[in-house]
């Protein structure tokens, strides 16, 4: 006799509540926008859109990254908790430069540029539970046309005109692109329930090449360990690994990150010839960033977030010459 498809919904949940990849599992997706701010304009970073699948059972990995985070874990993660926290992540963002309402395409300003990508996350714990260690791959493509048709999309639908010049944004076509980054992440002070206090550093090579240093914080009614939210790790829409503890809280979290950036693809192309670019000597290497956002859960299972970010100006003169600002919100689901 064939079950009534209300039986086989109700039987497939409950297939997979038991499955290990629900288990300590979460569910992630978040949109960043400069609309987001009060004095937005659609400009620089102006949009990010990814999905995140997250799970301490090492069934959420990927064979294609894995056998990278094992030999990062083999150099510099030994003595570290087996309990490890895998990340599986895909997104998309774009950087625009600023247009005015009759102007062209401002050869003097920065380029369009996008990236599709898939990233994958493992953290490992020391056995005290004071420090954490991030290793993080994502391979993406530069260039195509994905983000330009999905923003024209967005203002056809609000009444917003078209930016114009995405058929010379950086790798315009598409060019395969990759990043690494290893981050560590030490406990300095917390209070169970109340606050927590972290820094650390971390360098990535790839289509942003930097290394920085960073001090994060949280104050609030606290469930999920300190280590469970790393604002520091973000990457323009790229996140760090997390499995979201279960439990209602609510927090306030910040942090600042000196950065050393040699390179940025975004800014500066690739392989492919870009029409619009700029070159080393043209940016600043050194930049401040910070973080400040509100994290409230609705329930036990389901937390929603919103953060404000910024960092100074990574052109050194010129009409690109300005802070980068845009906000952001997170919706995740916890079983």
């Amino acid at each position: 006799m064939k079950q009534p498809l209300w039986l086989r919904v109700i039987s497939t949940a409950i297939l997979l509540s038991a499955s290990p990849l629900l288990q300590s599992a979460s569910f992630t997706i978040q949109h960043d926008n400069d609309l987001l701010v009060p004095s937005s304009r659609d400009q620089d970073y102006t949009a990010g859109l990814s999905l995140r699948y997250s799970n301490n059972h090492r069934e959420a990995r990927l064979p294609i990254y894995s056998r990278l985070h094992d030999v990062a874990a083999g150099f510099i993660a030994e003595g570290y908790s087996s309990d490890n926290h895998y990340s599986i992540e895909a997104g998309l963002y774009g950087f625009t430069p600023e247009q005015r309402e009759g102007e062209g395409l401002n050869p003097n300003d920065r380029p369009f540029a996008s990236l599709f990508y898939l990233s994958s996350s493992e953290r490992w714990l020391d056995s005290n539970g004071r420090q954490s260690i991030d290793s993080r791959l994502t391979v993406g493509v530069l260039g195509l046309d994905i983000f330009a048709d999905l923003q024209d999309g967005v203002h056809s639908l609000t009444g917003s005109r078209d930016l114009r010049g995405w058929d010379r944004q950086v790798s315009d076509g598409g060019e395969i692109t990759a990043r690494y980054e290893l981050s560590q992440q030490s406990l300095l002070r917390e209070s169970l329930g109340k606050y927590d206090l972290s820094w650390g550093k971390s360098a990535s090579l790839g289509y942003i090449t930097e290394a920085s240093l960073f001090v994060s914080g949280r104050y609030g009614s606290l469930v999920s360990p300190w280590w469970q939210h790393q604002a520091q790790l973000n990457s323009y829409g790229e996140s760090a690994a997390t499995s979201s503890a279960k439990g209602a809280e609510s927090f306030w979290f910040w942090g600042a990150a000196l950065k050393l950036r040699a390179y940025n693809a975004f800014l500066q192309g690739q392989f492919r010839d870009s029409e619009i670019k700029f070159s080393s000597s043209e940016l600043n290497h050194a930049l401040i960033e910070g973080w400040l956002g509100y994290s409230h859960s609705l329930s036990e299972h389901h937390k929603v977030s919103f953060m404000l970010r910024a960092h100074t100006s990574e052109v050194r003169n010129g009409v690109a010459d300005r802070n980068v600002v845009w906000g952001g919100l997170v919706y995740s689901h916890s079983w």
